[in-house]
């Protein structure tokens, strides 16, 4: 008991001086209250908003990064199923296009009193010799020497591709305008000038004999009546260049009214 007196003592003066410290302080002005909101409820509070507000930015986060990856999500859902629109449109489209060349087709053939074979187009050559490939050979009756146009529905119009030179049971080859091996008697739809067109790179050239052929840039070039293959008035191309050589020659280019690329669909004359 003795040993804990000293203990007792330094207690009982350490809760006096506190009191003496309090009293002192109350004397000033400064109250308990003062002094505890100052030393543990502000710097506590401080600690606990503090607290929260991180807990609130980490929430935050997780809900942005979460809300980013669903958003993220979406658009590649809406790209793809934009692309499949895009896709749906183009089918309708060329639907719709091969339905009017048809119709086109069937005024052209009433009028003309020509037979039409219709063949897809599966393939185009990539070399010096330009050939397209058909879906449709001997077991459809397609033969050797038969023209091949394409329709303008707009126009009804027979734009010329080429001519058939090889067939197989089920597929043909078309010789195109733009081969050098193709040749096509031509005649200037408004000077009425006849001339023989053969293919070249990227169009027709034709080499008129003539001292002063009245052709002009911007003139179309159709076939003619005296061809024993082509039906006469199948557009060939229009004039985008004249060359003259010398004073009994001049060099005309013919650019196709067609783009070969993509050309879809092809018309074979049937004899």
């Amino acid at each position: 008991m003795k040993q804990n007196n000293p203990v007792k003592v330094l207690f009982v003066l350490v809760i006096l001086l506190f009191v003496i410290f309090i009293a002192g302080l109350e004397s000033r002005g400064i109250s308990l209250y003062s002094i505890t909101d100052t030393i543990i409820i502000k710097p506590f509070s401080s600690v606990i908003s503090e607290m929260l507000r991180i807990s609130y930015s980490t929430k935050n986060t997780f809900v942005a990064i979460k809300n980013s990856e669903q958003l993220k999500k979406e658009n590649e859902d809406l790209k793809h199923q934009n692309a499949v629109l895009k896709e749906r449109i183009k089918i309708l489209s060329t639907l719709i296009t091969e339905n009017q060349r048809l119709k086109a087709a069937l005024k052209i053939e009433k009028k003309e009193r020509l037979n039409f074979n219709v063949a897809n187009v599966i393939g185009l050559s990539s070399g010096p010799y330009k050939f397209l490939i058909i879906d449709k050979g001997t077991s459809q009756e397609i033969k050797k020497n038969e023209p091949v146009i394409d329709i303008n529905p707009d126009e009804s119009t027979m734009n010329l591709i080429g001519i058939v030179f090889e067939s197989s049971k089920n597929t043909s080859k078309v010789l195109t305008c733009e081969d050098p091996r193709f040749f096509v008697s031509v005649k200037d739809v408004m000077s009425g000038d006849i001339g023989i067109a053969q293919g070249a790179r990227n169009g027709l050239i034709i080499n008129f004999k003539l001292t002063n052929p009245k052709v002009e840039i911007g003139d179309l070039l159709e076939t003619t009546s005296i061809s024993d293959i082509y039906p006469e008035g199948i557009i060939v191309g229009e004039i985008d260049k004249i060359q003259k050589i010398g004073p009994y020659s001049t060099i005309v280019h013919i650019k196709p009214v067609i783009d070969l690329s993509n050309v879809m669909q092809a018309f074979v004359i049937r004899k």
